[in-house]
């Protein structure tokens, strides 16, 4: 497993890896666009008509903003496997501060977003269908879902439960739901 992260998440180095690797699956953790996916200081990585064929053959898992509007579909009929993505903002709400990795991993309001999202990357890379992964995710979602709207605090119910559907809703599988990696 190959991870780019920080300065190393730019364009050159994702081309790169894509084409001497060939890796099956790729993951994407950044920011996006309906034809791009984004990484270090807003490079774009990926963009739907420039280097979208390095996608091709691939299950491509994108936890980026809108990335599975446009991008995903085109991925898809160029020859990608499969490619679980958002279409819509991906919304993510923190009680604490970002400044550290410890302070986002205690924060008590991110595992209700994070948790479904990761939840399908962990599906996939114990070899679980694409389908799989995605039900798995769609799953969690609808779970944390119904914890907060249960909730008597009206942060849990009003604020963080929408941002939660809209996720559930937003989310998208295309391609081959029985593909594996």
């Amino acid at each position: 497993m190959l991870e780019l992260r920080g300065v190393d998440a730019n364009r050159k180095s994702v081309e790169e890896v894509i084409t001497k690797e060939h890796p099956q699956l790729v993951i994407f953790n950044g920011h996006g666009a309906s034809d791009a996916i984004f990484g270090h200081k807003h490079e774009i990585l990926i963009k739907q008509g420039e280097n979208d064929s390095l996608l091709s053959k691939k299950i491509v898992h994108a936890l980026a903003c809108k990335s599975g509007q446009s991008l995903g579909p085109s991925c898809i009929s160029i020859g990608g496997i499969a490619y679980i993505g958002y279409k819509e903002n991906f919304k993510f709400i923190a009680q604490t501060s970002r400044d550290t990795e410890q302070t986002r991993l205690q924060d008590p309001y991110a595992p209700y977003f994070l948790n479904p999202a990761f939840s399908a990357i962990i599906a996939l890379v114990e070899g679980k269908s694409v389908g799989e992964a995605y039900k798995i995710s769609q799953d969690q979602h609808a779970k944390n879902l119904l914890s907060l709207v249960s909730n008597v605090d009206d942060t849990y119910s009003k604020i963080l439960a929408p941002q939660v559907y809209h996720n559930l809703r937003h989310q998208v599988c295309l391609g081959d739901q029985e593909a594996a990696f």
